[in-house]
This record gives C-alpha cells, structure tokens and sequence, in this order.
C-alpha cells in the first residue's frame, strides 16, 4: 500500500493546493476542480455528445478546449468513448433523432446515445430489456482484461488529454461502481428483488462486475489521471443494511486498490446520502464530494477525517443570477472552507445550455472570497 503522504507529494508536483486540501490544512486559496467533462464540454465546444461518444479525439478536443478556456486546478470526470468492440459487435442505427446500439441478433436496443447526455444503458429505462438474473446469464458475464479495456479504445480520452496537460493540471476519470453496473444490467427492482430471494447469485454478480471496474480504475492511472472518481449513485436509495450487506464491501475494495497503485479516490456522495456518510468516511477515501446532502453538516461531523468537495448545484449556475451565484459561492466556503480540507466544485456535472461566462463569475468569484485567511 502507498502510504497517503507519498500519494499527496506526487499530486503537490502538479498543484499544492489540493495537496493541502486534501491533507485538510489550508492551502493558499480554496481550488477548484471542474466537474464538466461532460456535457458541458462538449456543449460549450459545439460538440454534439452523441458524436464524441463515437471519437475519442473529438471527446478530448473538448475537454482540452475547456480546460484552456477557464482558471481551473483539476478537471474531471474525463470518460471514456463508447468502446470499439462494442461499436464492432453492435449495429449503429438513428430513429427519431437519437442514435441507439442494436443487438445484431435479438435486434434490441442496447445503448440510447442521447445527443446531449451520457449513453443509457436501456434496461434503466425498459424493464422489459433488462437482464434476467439467472446462474446461467452471470456466469457467462465476460470481464476483460486491462489490455483488452486498453485495445477497446476505453483510456483513449485520457491519454490524449493527459499528454498535453497532465503536467499542468489535475485530472480525474471515472470508474464505475460493482453495484451501479449490476443494476444498469438487471434494473433496480430486480436488485432489490434480488437481495432477498437471490442474495447468492446476486453477491457473485457484485463480485465479478467489481473486477471490471478495478481494471478500469488500473488504466486510467495507468493511462495518466491522477485521481479516480466512483460513485455510489444509487446508494441512497438503499437501507443502510442492504448498503452493508451488498455494496460495502466492493467500495471499500476499490479504495484500496487505488491507494495501492499510488492513486488518489474521489468518492461521489450523489443524492441525499445522509444515513450512510460514516460508512463513506470510514472506507478512507482522499475526497469526499457532497451532493445533495449539507456540506455544512458534513463539514461538522466528518471534516477532521476528508476533505470535502462541493456543493454548490449546477442548476444553480446555469439558471441563477450572478448575484445569487456570488452568494452561494461565498456560502460553500463559509461552510465548508475554514480550517482547510476543502475543494470547490459543483455538485455533479456542469449542465449544457451552461454559460461559459457564467463559469468564469463562478471561478472569479471563487479566488476573491477563496484566499486564507477565509474572510466570507
């Protein structure tokens, strides 16, 4: 395992702001890590999402353009295009303005590539495509390799970006979560059906799809980020027994086997995840971006033990005026920046339509009131 000292000083060469950040003293200012690989790069580039999912190339364009455009520390999640072998085995086809993967042999959809949005898996919106969770469906579920993931095409992004900037700035990817993929795959119902008639069958599920997002969060340190970014985005829908039960312990795992490739983990608190922020802390993940949730509650129970990342809504920069944009700025700092271990940030994902004049007020506003000793 690489120590957090030594995971902190190989991030301090690129920024030492976030470095103090996240070893929760105070930096020279508040950073700012962008969370807007996607859509707002794109948008704000004139690319369509439905084509960078198809080019890595165009993908990165728009993530290199938006990083050169704004006064920013880290910028991430940087994703991933829809993989090669997935392009290859599926047929590409348009109805109604939106592009779709189609199973060449069942003719169902598999994927819908919004224009403006991230590709959804279709058993999320059809349950009647979902998986059936049977022994015979997850044992023949095929986990790639890393080189196979490399050959795919899925570090491609972070690469490119990677070798023009990765000396420059911060960069983050997604790894995806063993509970997330399982129930993209069979639909939330069905896993929730699952984890009292099929608890079994449905752990062995969990196990095999967290070796998959293990070797995605290898590559992308591999291929040149530097913190891996992993959700819990349905967590908040579970108990906190089921959480423990099904989900827990593949987390925790992920956490670990960052730490362990000298890498450091962004854990996405998505929605309201109030019941189960300890089990968060205690998996020792280096940041802990707040959501929906009060920072300033977070701050006060967990701020001694993780920095904190958040939380001001992108809606809110999208759709609010400058003054109120200025004082929800100055809210995230007061409640969360005294003392250190805090990065700015917005909550999930810029939205598209989001002015990038907007984001410019956010940053500008940000290193005003963002200077120690914190005076807001």
């Amino acid at each position: 395992m690489v120590s957090k000292g030594e995971r902190v000083n190989r991030i301090r060469k690129i920024n030492s702001d976030v470095a103090d950040a996240i070893e929760l003293r105070e930096p020279e200012r508040v950073p700012y890590i962008m969370h807007g690989g996607c859509p707002y790069a794109q948008w704000s580039n004139k690319i369509k999402v439905s084509e960078a999912m198809l080019d890595s190339e165009l993908f990165a364009k728009a993530c290199l353009n938006t990083i050169k455009r704004h006064d920013i520390d880290g910028f991430f999640p940087i994703g991933s295009s829809i993989s090669k072998r997935m392009l290859k085995e599926n047929e590409l086809i348009e109805k109604s303005g939106v592009k779709y993967l189609v199973d060449p042999k069942s003719k169902k959809p598999i994927l819908r590539i919004s224009e403006d949005g991230f590709p959804e898996k279709i058993a999320l919106v059809d349950k009647s495509l979902a998986m059936e969770l049977n022994e015979e469906n997850v044992k023949s579920v095929y986990i790639p390799s890393i080189q196979e993931m490399e050959e795919d095409g899925l570090a491609d992004v972070i690469k490119i970006v990677a070798e023009e900037v990765g000396d420059k700035i911060l960069l983050g990817s997604g790894a995806s979560s063993a509970d997330s993929n399982v129930i993209s795959a069979i639909g939330f119902d069905q896993f929730l059906d699952a984890t009292f008639e099929k608890p079994e069958l449905l752990d062995m599920y969990l196990q095999k799809e967290n070796q998959r997002v293990i070797r995605e969060a290898i590559l992308a340190l591999k291929s040149g980020c530097h913190i891996v970014y992993t959700t819990a985005s349905w967590s908040g829908l579970l108990t906190r027994e089921t959480f423990l039960k099904f989900s827990y312990k593949y987390h925790q795992a992920l956490v670990e086997e960052v730490h362990k490739q000298g890498g450091i983990v962004l854990f996405f608190a998505s929605g309201f995840q109030a019941h189960l922020m300890d089990l968060y802390v205690n998996m020792k993940p280096d940041i802990l971006l707040i959501d929906q949730d009060d920072i300033g509650w977070v701050k006060k129970n967990f701020g001694n033990k993780v920095c904190l990342q958040g939380n001001i809504n992108p809606t809110d920069i999208l759709k609010s005026s400058l003054e109120d944009i200025e004082r929800k700025v100055k809210e995230c700092i007061r409640k969360a920046g005294y003392g250190g271990g805090y990065i700015f940030d917005s909550s999930d994902e810029l939205a598209r339509d989001t002015s990038p004049s907007k984001v410019d007020f956010v940053i500008k506003t940000l290193r005003k009131f963002g200077k120690y000793p914190l005076q807001v």
